[in-house]
């Protein structure tokens, strides 16, 4: 807790010096097929419903969990100096009771347990394509070899997600 605090200060500091932070694209994962999706009970690939048009995963919740959507392996090189990355995609709902948000799992860094990082944004009932983030902290010299990526709903309904991405932030010098 004490070092992702020092990371954040970091960040913070060098964000004030020299503006916002400047974003690298690591990983695009195209929902266009099945191919991209964990296997869940919950989870279906959807030609029809699509925030791009090329298809998108679909969750249908009979109750409240996490739905893993798909797994990045080595998502990030090493970072030297400690950072923020980011997972970013679309969702959507219908008929959702309760709320839906992005949720990124990996390995906590004492090798035992898992981390979870939400997006602070939610989708709620009968929602239209909205973009959403789910900001992930590394420590010094370190990078989560794998992380999944999901959706956590708290109730019931149909989400859609789709356009996922992961970006690396890093202070501009």
């Amino acid at each position: 807790m004490l070092e992702t605090f020092f990371s954040i200060l970091l960040l913070c500091a060098d964000c004030a010096e020299g503006g916002p932070p400047h974003e690298t694209l690591l990983r695009e994962i195209a929902l266009d097929d099945e191919v991209a999706l964990v296997e869940h009970p919950a989870l279906s690939f959807d030609r029809d419903v699509s925030s791009d048009g090329g298809g998108s995963a679909r969750i249908v919740a009979a109750g409240s969990g996490s739905f893993p959507v798909c797994e990045v392996r080595n998502p990030v090189p090493v970072v030297a100096r400690g950072g923020f990355l980011a997972f970013r995609a679309n969702l959507r709902s219908e008929g959702l009771e309760g709320r839906a948000r992005l949720v990124a799992h990996y390995p906590g860094r004492d090798g035992l347990g898992t981390e979870s990082r939400f997006s602070r944004t939610d989708v709620r009932g009968d929602s239209a394509w909205t973009s959403h983030e789910a900001p992930m902290f590394t420590l010094l010299g370190a990078a989560p070899d794998r992380i999944t990526l999901g959706v956590e709903i708290e109730g019931q309904g149909t989400v859609w997600i789709d356009e996922i991405q992961i970006v690396r932030l890093e202070p501009v010098k």
